[in-house]
């Protein structure tokens, strides 16, 4: 795990997570005690995510990805 993110509700912890401890890394999401996991972002092992902040009420978080191979970024928000 390299970053951590606890909504400001309390009810998700949003994590990024590199796989094999490589450069590639994907966003998840889950509630405090381990249920609802959800990956967010990073699916394609080609690409990257980015853990960004929480909306005030934890009602969505921002990530951002970047796949190199075609050169394109973006930014998922949604609930979690």
């Amino acid at each position: 795990m390299k970053e951590v993110s606890w909504s400001p509700n309390g009810q998700w912890i949003a994590y990024t997570t590199a796989p094999g401890g490589g450069e590639h890394t994907r966003v998840l999401c889950a509630r405090p005690d381990g249920t609802g996991r959800r990956l967010l972002a990073g699916a394609d092992p080609a690409s990257s995510a980015y853990l960004g902040r929480w909306a005030h009420d934890g009602s969505s978080v921002a990530v951002t990805f970047a796949a190199p191979a075609t050169q394109q970024y973006g930014m998922i928000t949604g609930p979690p």
